[in-house]
C-alpha cells in the first residue's frame, strides 16, 4: 500500500516565551539530536469546519516529517520560505532564503520522502559568483517548478526593498535560474531579463518551457511588470507594464496563463476581480475574460 507523506521543512527557529533572542543557537536542532521527526494521527483526517458537498477526505492519515534546512548555520533576517515547492514522485523540491541584504543568499533543496533525507541542490551565491559587496538575492520568491526537460526553474527576489537605492550594491535586476536534480548542476538562465526588476512571482509551463513572471520594481516606482520568457529560445517572448502581483495560474493543456488583472486599493478585496489571459501562441497584451475564481 502506498503511504502518503507530507513534509514540513522548518525554516524558522522557534523561540519560547521568556527566552532571550541571544540564546538561539545556529544551526537549530530537533529534540534528542534527531535529523527528522515524523507524526501521523487519525485526527489529521478530521475537518475543523463543515465541508461543501463533493469534497472527499482521504481514508488513510498522512505522515508529516519535520526537519530543518541545514543551510541555517547563521542568523537570518529571518530565514523564510516564500515560494511554493513542487512534488515529483517521492521527491519534494523547495527553496529557503536568509532574507538578508544587500548580500543575501538562498538555497534549493530536494527532500526524499521515502529515505527521509534532504539534499541541497543550489547555493545561489555560489551559482552567481558575484564580487564581494555586490547584491545577491536573499529570497527565491517564485514557484520551484520542474520542466519536461528534467530541470527545476525558479527566480530570485531582494532581501530589502531599498537595495537598489545604493549604487554600491550594483543592483540592475534579478535572476532566472535552473537546477538539474539528476546531475546536481545549477546555472543562470537569464540575468535581469527586465532591467531593475525583481522577480517575486513566477510559474513554469512545463511542457512548452515558458516562464511567466510578475515583477517588483527595484526602485519602487513602477507597478509590477509582466515577463514571458522562452526558455528554449533563451529570449523574452513578451513583456509589458501590467503584470501579476504575486502569483498566476497556467492551464498546461493549452499553455495559457491567467492572473488577476485588477489591482486592489489598500484594504480592498479583489476576490471578485476578473481574470486576464495570455496566450503564448499569440504574444500580445493579456485579454480580460468573463471569469472570476475568487482568489
Amino acid at each position: 500500500m502506498h503511504r502518503s507523506s507530507i513534509m514540513a521543512l522548518a525554516a524558522l527557529a522557534v523561540v519560547s516565551v521568556g527566552q532571550a533572542a541571544d540564546e538561539v543557537h545556529w544551526p537549530p536542532t530537533l529534540p534528542e539530536g534527531k535529523s527528522v521527526v515524523s507524526f501521523t494521527s487519525p485526527e489529521l483526517l478530521k475537518s475543523p469546519v463543515a465541508l461543501v458537498d463533493g469534497v472527499a477526505i482521504a481514508r488513510e492519515a498522512p505522515t508529516i516529517d519535520f526537519l530543518y534546512y541545514d543551510c541555517q548555520t547563521y542568523e537570518g533576517k529571518p530565514w523564510s520560505v516564500w515560494g511554493d515547492g513542487t512534488a515529483v514522485g517521492e521527491k519534494y523540491y523547495s527553496a529557503v532564503g536568509d532574507h538578508k541584504s544587500p548580500m543575501g543568499n538562498a538555497f534549493v533543496y530536494e527532500y526524499d520522502a521515502t529515505a527521509k533525507t534532504l539534499r541541497r541542490l543550489v547555493d545561489v551565491r555560489d551559482v552567481l559568483k558575484r564580487p564581494d559587496g555586490w547584491y545577491t538575492p536573499g529570497k527565491i520568491h517564485s514557484h520551484v517548478d520542474m520542466g519536461a526537460d528534467g530541470w527545476l526553474y525558479f527566480s530570485t527576489h531582494r532581501g530589502s526593498t531599498r537595495v537598489a537605492f545604493d549604487p554600491a550594491n550594483h543592483y540592475d535586476g534579478d535572476w532566472l535560474l535552473r537546477a538539474n536534480p539528476a546531475t546536481g548542476k545549477a546555472e543562470i538562465v537569464a540575468h535581469a531579463p527586465l532591467k531593475m526588476q525583481c522577480l517575486p512571482a513566477g510559474r513554469l509551463d512545463p511542457q512548452r518551457l515558458v516562464w511567466y513572471a510578475g515583477t517588483a520594481d527595484g526602485l519602487n516606482e513602477r507597478e509590477p511588470q509582466f515577463l514571458v520568457y522562452d526558455l528554449k529560445a533563451g529570449r523574452t517572448l513578451y513583456s509589458d507594464e501590467y503584470g501579476p502581483y504575486r502569483d498566476l495560474m497556467i492551464a498546461t493543456s493549452a499553455g495559457k496563463m491567467y492572473f488577476h488583472g485588477e489591482r486592489a486599493a489598500k484594504g480592498e478585496d479583489i476576490a471578485g476581480a476578473h481574470l486576464y489571459r495570455f496566450d503564448p501562441a499569440k504574444p500580445a497584451a493579456p485579454q480580460k475574460i468573463d471569469a472570476v475564481v475568487g482568489l
